[in-house]
C-alpha cells in the first residue's frame, strides 16, 4: 500500500493493515533481521490466505480456522509466531484508530504441544564424536558435550575465556564458570574441559 493511498478504515483488508504495520511499526523498530522474517512470513503465510479480507468484517471464527489449518502443516511455536503478528498488527491499527474492533482479542493462541525432552546416553555422545573427529565443527561438538555448555555460550567463546593451565573456561555469557554436571558425566569436575577440547582448541588457534 502507498503511503500516499489513504484506504477509509471500514474498508481496509488485512493485507492493507499488515503493510502499514510493516512500515511504520516494525521496519522502524525492528532489526533488519528480524524484520525480514516478519516480512517474509507477511508475505508468505498470512497474506495469501486471508489477506483480502477486510479487516472490520473477519471473525474470530475465520481466524481460529486459519490457525488450525496451519498447524497441519507448520508447528505449533511456528504459528503462535504467526498470531503474534497478528495480535501486534491489530493491537496497533486500534491504538491508530484504524479499526473500531479487533476480532485478535477473542482468538486464542494455538496451543503448544508437551513433548518429551530425548537426550543421548554418554555412550551415544562418544560415538557421534568418534565419528565426527576431523570435522570442520568438530570443536564446537566436543565442547558442548563435555561442558554442558549451549549453544550460544559455545559460539560466543573467547579466547581470554579459556584458562589453559587449568583447563576450564569462563561462560562468555555471564562470566561464570561453565559447570559440567556430574550427574552427565561424573568423570570430570566442573567447569573443566575434556583434554581433547585443548588439543583441538590449539590445534586451530
Amino acid at each position: 500500500m502507498s503511503k500516499n493511498t489513504y484506504v477509509p478504515d471500514n474498508n481496509i483488508t488485512i493485507k492493507e493493515l499488515l503493510e502499514t504495520w510493516l512500515e511504520e511499526y516494525a521496519k522502524p523498530n525492528y532489526k533488519p533481521t528480524v524484520y525480514d522474517v516478519e516480512s517474509t512470513t507477511v508475505n508468505k503465510r498470512i497474506v495469501p490466505v486471508i489477506g483480502k479480507q477486510r479487516v472490520q468484517q473477519i471473525k474470530p471464527l475465520t481466524i481460529t480456522r486459519f490457525y488450525n489449518d496451519l498447524s497441519k502443516k507448520y508447528s505449533p511455536d511456528y504459528v503462535r509466531h504467526i498470531h503474534a503478528i497478528l495480535r501486534k498488527a491489530f493491537r496497533l491499527a486500534s491504538k491508530w484508530e484504524m479499526i473500531s474492533t479487533n476480532p485478535i482479542e477473542k482468538v486464542e493462541a494455538p496451543k503448544l504441544r508437551k513433548t518429551e525432552m530425548k537426550v543421548w546416553t554418554m555412550e551415544q555422545c562418544m560415538r557421534f564424536l568418534n565419528i565426527a573427529e576431523g570435522h570442520v565443527h568438530y570443536i564446537v561438538y566436543s565442547l558442548a558435550i563435555h561442558t554442558g555448555m549451549r549453544k550460544g555460550e559455545v559460539l560466543g567463546l573467547r579466547w581470554k575465556d579459556i584458562d589453559w593451565v587449568g583447563a576450564s573456561a569462563n561462560d562468555p555469557v555471564d562470566g561464570q564458570l561453565d559447570a559440567l554436571s556430574r550427574d552427565y558425566h561424573p568423570r570430570y569436575q566442573d567447569g573443566q574441559f575434556h583434554p581433547a577440547n585443548l588439543h583441538w582448541i590449539d590445534a586451530h588457534s
